[in-house]
């Protein structure tokens, strides 16, 4: 959005701007940001690391080990959002403390301050930086969910502000915007597989790995969820 020199600044201007500012924000609106990795991004799963160990059993039988750790992002605050949504629930919002008149209607000083203070307190539960313990970065997302607002004091549109409503007002908004945001740790489930396949040295049993396979090969899998608090 922008105003020229003398614009007469709406509601509907202000609301422009603050969505483009959430959108421009956050990397989850609509569609992933190209920077967002694969390990932030809900149901990838990628493995972590994987080793194989080979031993022979009775001078006989070769048996391969194969060990494996898979981890997959189990976690909704790791999900795309739509503008749609955003726009929808900042309306609630501003519909809530009274602060969002006609779109047309020019804004008052104190109807600035207001719509701001409700804003930034909006931001506050909705915004958060989101990172895990595997090296993906931190990344700034949009959360549907998030639903602690700091306090917010709201006064009619009227052109007079009293002293102590700026002092409250202009209080409430750095508080908003000084709050610490929201660290989310990615939840990530750990499964450790393991399998084995063996062959026969015996002249009488088949050389291939996939076929002696049938007879030993076996797997097992343990399911961890993780997530750092």
């Amino acid at each position: 959005m922008s105003l020229n020199t003398n614009s007469i600044i709406t509601y509907a201007d202000l609301l422009t701007y603050t969505l483009d500012t959430i959108k421009a924000r956050c990397h989850n609106i609509d569609s992933w940001n190209a920077s967002v990795p694969a390990q932030l991004k809900n149901g990838t799963s990628w493995t972590l690391s994987s080793a194989n160990v080979t031993h022979t059993v009775y001078d006989r039988t070769t048996e391969t080990h194969t060990l494996s750790t898979t981890a997959t992002v189990s976690d909704a605050v790791c999900s795309l959002t739509t503008s749609s949504v955003v726009q929808q629930q900042l309306n609630d919002y501003l519909n809530t403390k009274g602060v969002y008149q006609n779109p047309n209607e020019p804004v008052t000083f104190k109807g600035m301050i207001n719509f701001y203070n409700v804003v930034s307190s909006f931001m506050s539960a909705k915004i958060w930086l989101v990172t895990n313990s595997f090296g993906a970065g931190t990344f700034v997302f949009y959360n549907p969910n998030g639903s602690t607002y700091p306090s917010v004091t709201s006064y009619n549109n009227l052109k007079q502000y009293t002293l102590a409503e700026l002092q409250v007002n202009l209080q409430e908004v750095l508080a908003s915007v000084n709050n610490s945001q929201n660290i989310h740790h990615a939840a990530t489930v750990l499964s450790y597989n393991s399998s084995c396949s063996c062959s026969s040295s015996s002249s009488s049993s088949s050389s291939s790995s996939s076929s002696s396979s049938s007879s030993c090969s076996s797997s097992s899998s343990t399911y961890i969820v993780y997530m750092d608090i």
